[in-house]
């Protein structure tokens, strides 16, 4: 069994010198005085490029339990790679915490991403992160000691696309195709009909933070805190800490090998259990109870 979280490395402070404030001065939001969340994080509006502050988040990650941390990655020497660099050379990993990528391009860049540039960002994590399989860098996340670098991909369909039946099947082909030439573990998002191409990913994952609680029988499960975007008047689902319990609990005995929380900091959608100003360390304290 795995228990991974998704964790979103985006945020830049006032003082930040790649961009000030990013991240949280989006929808309309003008920091410090109004910032792009309902709520508000205990550490404040916090840097990802700030050490400290990550080594922080690693470390209270790894005492609820969770045994791998999902970085969002927007591809090479973005701002979320470079937070992630940052903590790979400067940071103070836990005993035992794995490292791995939400691959996020098939969704950011608004159409689908040519192989030879996925194959140039899987040599770029392994040369930089994760190591190759016989030379494996330990922080790494393999499901085996000496097994292929773990990589999760948002596939979700772009919305130029949505027209596109086949747009999935094609993708999961070519993904299947990495998966093989670059020796990784893919972890792919599902789609209607994935179960017709199961084979093409080492394994299947669904992200969907507006469901309290998932699961893909014998392969992977998910729970979700609540989600309330910035933009919008009320929640998609309410935040309930008595249902929190109930559906951790269910995550830790639901015998998926693959289990994942949603999310640490996704602020702007409302999906974190880091501690706030609102809620303190509940939801933590609740993970850490049944992990």
């Amino acid at each position: 069994m795995a228990l991974g979280i998704f964790y979103y490395p985006w945020y830049g402070d006032g003082d930040n010198a790649e961009q000030a404030w990013r991240h949280w001065e989006d929808n309309g939001s003008n920091p410090p005085s109004t910032w792009n969340s309902h709520y508000l994080p205990t550490l404040g509006l916090y840097d990802s490029h700030t050490t400290a502050t990550v080594n922080a988040h690693m470390a209270a990650i790894r005492a609820m339990g969770v045994d791998h941390v999902i970085w969002s990655w927007m591809g090479q020497d973005t701002f979320s790679d470079h937070a992630l660099n940052n903590f790979w050379d400067n940071g103070t990993n836990p005993t035992g915490l794995k490292h791995t990528i939400y691959y996020e391009k098939e969704w950011t860049t608004g159409g689908p991403v040519p192989k030879t540039e996925i194959n140039s960002d899987i040599d770029y994590i392994k040369n930089n992160y994760a190591g190759t399989n016989s030379a494996p860098n330990s922080n790494w996340f393999r499901l085996t000691t000496n097994g292929p670098a773990v990589i999760y991909v948002y596939n979700a369909t772009p919305t130029a696309y949505k027209s596109q039946l086949d747009y999935q099947i094609k993708l999961s082909l070519k993904w299947s195709e990495v998966k093989l030439q670059k020796a990784i573990y893919t972890v792919l998002k599902v789609f209607s009909g994935w179960q017709t191409y199961a084979k093409r990913s080492s394994s299947w994952h669904q992200y969907a933070p507006s469901t309290a609680y998932s699961k893909i029988p014998g392969i992977s499960s998910f729970v979700s805190p609540g989600f309330w975007n910035k933009p919008d008047a009320s929640p998609r689902l309410n935040r309930d800490l008595a249902r929190w319990d109930l559906n951790v609990k269910a995550l830790a005995t639901d015998l998926t090998p693959l289990k994942t929380i949603q999310t640490w900091n996704e602020w702007t959608e409302g999906t974190s259990i880091e501690s706030s100003t609102t809620w303190g360390n509940s939801y933590t304290d609740i993970v850490n109870k049944y992990f």
